[in-house]
Order: C-alpha cells, then structure tokens, then sequence
C-alpha cells in the first residue's frame, strides 16, 4: 500500500478506475489533475455518459489520456478476459498493454461516452428481463403452470440468437401493434381479476 495518492500514481503507464458509479465523477475530477502526463485513466465504473464526456474534457484541459470503458461480461465467469469497450481518441499503448496481460478489449468509437452508454442500454435489457421473469414466475405460480410457460418459452425463443429475435420482434411491432396491445390489455385483466400485482405488463401497455 502508499501512504499517499502521489505516491501511488508516481510512474503508472496504465490506471483502472473501478468504484461504485455514484462516485465516478468525483475520482475522475480529483486525479485527473494528479496523474502524469503518460498516465492511460480509465474508468471502468459503469457511469453515465455525461460523466465519462466531463472526463474527456478536463484531460484535454489538462493535457492527460481518458478513456471510457464498459465492462461487458460477468468478470466471475470470463475473469481477466471479459469483454470491455472502449471509446474515445484510440490508444494503440493502451492495446499492447491489454494483449500482454491476455485482456479482451475493443474500441467502439471515438467518442467517449459511447462504452459507457453501451453498458447502460445492454442493462436495460438484461434488469428489464430479468424484472420481467421474476414477475412472470410469480402470475405462473398462481395458476401452478411455471414449468408449462417456462418449457413452452425454452423451446419457442431466441432460436436464432437475440439479433434476430430482436429483429423479427420489431417488425412484428410495426405490423401488428393493435393485436398485441389488445393482447397486453387481457394479460392485465387476468393479473387484476386474479388479484395479483405485476408493474412490467403495466410498462409493456405504455410502449404499445
């Protein structure tokens, strides 16, 4: 350990900044100034995009290197190879460093804001999901059918991976947004007439 932030940011070619997103602005506005003019900063802390733009701006202020990051993966499950997305001014150091250590990185644009960004929006997939089936299992317990939903859904979803379902899901929309919002209206008679809550099919009834 140090005893001091100089001390421990003396002579770094490479700096990951990992805490919690609430806390993301304040590491980059105080060691964006104490970082060394070699220094590569990146923040690895799933923030928001105007924070990671802020970044940016104040290493060009101070003349340092910022790059916004996304990790992408379960780090328990991919440990030291996870997916992370970069973007902002390309760093070619900053790859060399990654493939010597084995890591798995990727930069998306030249914007910094656009890793950040993508974190989010795949985070807004995968917690409205998973949202989504824990309400989902709770209507299906009620009627004591969840492995018969559950195994219905296993065999009939994303058989061609999620860009295609996605896709399809889409195109669906535009052709067929009367049927499924009248459809959407009697999952919600059924929830309400069963006396059961559920918020997602509420949000769903928005959207269509």
């Amino acid at each position: 350990l140090y005893d001091d932030k100089e001390s421990f940011l003396k002579d770094l070619d490479l700096l990951f900044s990992l805490v919690p997103c609430s806390a993301s602005i304040i590491v980059i506005r105080e060691f964006m100034n104490l970082i060394e003019d070699k220094t590569i900063f990146v923040d690895l802390s799933a923030s928001l995009p105007s924070y990671m733009e802020e970044g940016a701006d104040l290493a060009k202020t101070h003349n340092k290197i910022f790059i916004d990051g996304a990790i992408m993966g379960s780090v328990t499950n991919f440990k030291h190879k996870v997916p992370i997305m970069l973007s902002g001014i390309y760093n070619k150091k900053l790859i060399e460093i990654a493939d010597q250590l084995n890591m798995n990185v990727e930069f998306i644009g030249e914007k910094p804001s656009q890793a950040s960004a993508s974190k989010l929006c795949r985070s807004l997939y995968t917690k409205g999901t998973e949202a989504l089936v824990v309400e989902l299992k709770n209507i299906t317990e009620h009627y004591d059918i969840t492995d018969t939903v559950f195994n219905s859904i296993d065999k009939t979803w994303y058989l061609n991976g999620f860009r295609k379902e996605a896709e399809r899901l889409l195109k669906s929309n535009e052709k067929h947004i009367k049927r499924k919002y009248d459809e959407i209206i009697n999952v919600l008679d059924m929830i309400e007439t069963s006396n059961l809550s559920a918020k997602m099919p509420k949000a769903t009834k928005e959207v269509f």
